[in-house]
């Protein structure tokens, strides 16, 4: 006897076969890609009761244990090598117990970190893949576990210490997660896989994201206002690590004219190798000390303001703003914009971030032009969509 499909269920029915279509169609279609995703996040949010809703968040530091135990064991690498891998073997090549990899491998299938292919029988996924083709993504994975997340961990025991008040300047959870006395950027710089650690997440952590270059016009504003009799610099990239938005700019306009200089402190340039041969002039700089480039076209800032509170973003963007050229020096700055009202969920994870780690901010649109003109700039424009990092573009005023 053949039962009647419901009307409900032969809706669900089509539903799922669109969405396989869909989902087919869009692996080349970025765009579409994340028009589907946004969809189904909004529809799954939908659908949860509040109860499910909490007990997925509460369980998700679980998954981020085990894909930090299995980056601990070079698993995405081991699959990579070989695709399939029973638990006895992965025990017998990592030296861990069987019983434990068992309880890891199971839980990274249902994770969709691997697949499961018969019983203690797993093969690789595109996930482990990604981890084992990509260094800096795993990096990343590594640190902001090993690092970030220890300070994330302690900031709701800080804030109650400090009675839920605005934050001091001093990074209170960070010390409360690796103690009095330190600070994020020595901790990391005694550390030299830390330090490659970082700067392979701040290298990925645009992932699919638009470039400050993508954004900006600078054909129009740069190359075609290049003017050598004021300045022989085009661009100085400040706290700019070891210059991968430099070497990036390079590529994307070879025919630029003007210097690119890469400022940062000097065990960050000393990492930088291989720019001068590229034609990048690397200077050691503390941002908190007066800007020896003096008129530059444009001085550029990715991801420094945020690291700050209000009173030392305006001494680092005092300095800036005594060497620009008034009608000619642009300021860039290139950090997340929140909106007024209607933030996405993921600056606003940037803005924990930069709570716990320093006392710091990710800024909304209207604190940050209260910010520039507190130094005596004005914002010409907000360059790009709250859907990335935007460049808010500032001059001196006329």
């Amino acid at each position: 006897m053949v039962t009647k499909l419901s009307e409900t269920e032969q809706k669900i029915q089509a539903l799922e076969k669109q969405l396989e279509e869909l989902v087919g169609e869009s692996a080349a279609n970025d765009a579409l890609r994340t028009r589907l995703l946004n969809i189904a996040e909004r529809t799954a949010e939908a659908t949860r009761l509040p109860g499910e809703y909490l007990w997925r968040m509460v369980v998700r530091p679980h998954e981020y244990a085990v894909l930090r135990v299995a980056l601990e064991l070079d698993l995405p690498r081991l699959f990579h090598e070989n695709s399939e891998w029973t638990t006895a073997q992965l025990a017998a090549k990592t030296g861990a117990d069987e019983k434990l990899i068992v309880r890891l491998m199971r839980t990274l299938a249902a994770m969709n970190v691997f697949m499961e292919t018969a019983s203690h029988t797993y093969c690789s996924a595109p996930v482990s893949d990604f981890l084992a083709q990509d260094k800096q993504m795993a990096d990343t994975v590594k640190f902001m576990w090993d690092v970030v997340g220890k300070a994330v961990f302690c900031l709701p025991a800080y804030l109650a210490q400090i009675q839920h008040q605005d934050l001091p300047s001093a990074p209170g959870a960070w010390r409360l997660a690796f103690g009095n006395g330190t600070d994020f950027f020595s901790y990391i710089a005694h550390d030299e896989r830390l330090m490659d650690q970082f700067h392979n997440m701040m290298a990925v952590q645009r992932f699919r994201r638009p470039d400050w270059f993508d954004v900006y016009h600078v054909q129009e504003n740069m190359v075609a206002r290049y003017d050598a009799s004021i300045s022989n610099v085009m661009l100085v990239d400040i706290g700019g690590s070891r210059g991968h938005e430099l070497q990036k700019f390079k590529t994307k306009f070879p025919c630029a004219l003007g210097k690119l200089v890469l400022q940062d402190l000097g065990h960050v340039i000393e990492g930088a190798d291989g720019l001068e041969t590229s034609g990048i002039m690397k200077m050691q700089y503390d941002f908190f000390t007066p800007q020896p480039v003096k008129g530059a076209q444009v001085y550029y800032m990715r991801s420094i303001l945020h690291d700050w509170d209000d009173d030392k973003c305006r001494a680092i963007l005092s300095n800036i703003v005594s060497a620009m050229r008034k009608g000619y020096s642009r300021l860039i700055i290139n950090d997340w914009v929140l909106p007024d009202t209607g933030a996405r969920l993921y600056p606003c994870m940037q803005d924990i971030n930069m709570m716990a780690l320093f006392s710091a901010m990710e800024r909304s649109e209207s604190h940050f032009v209260s910010l520039v003109e507190s130094v005596g700039l004005k914002v010409v424009r907000i360059w790009g969509s709250p859907e990335a990092e935007r460049c808010i573009e500032t001059m001196l005023p006329e």
